[in-house]
């Protein structure tokens, strides 16, 4: 946030909401892959909902940080 220009925090913010997808899409797909058929789906949707939620805080953080001077 440090940097003048805007495109690097957007580019920083994007990178890092890409790669914990990633890591999350790959512990989701080692899960499924690892117990087959059984699979606590409640447990996954809770974690999805949970991700999200994170997403949210994170981004309005990050947001407000970006709008203070000292940042």
């Amino acid at each position: 946030m440090q940097n003048k220009n805007p495109n690097v925090f957007v580019r920083s913010m994007m990178a890092a909401m890409m790669i914990k997808m990633l890591l999350v899409l790959g512990a989701f797909i080692g899960y499924v892959v690892g117990l087959g058929k059984a699979v606590n789906k409640p447990a996954i949707y809770i974690s999805i909902v949970l991700y999200f939620l994170y997403l949210a805080v994170e981004v309005a953080m990050a947001l407000k940080l970006n709008k203070q001077k000292n940042a």
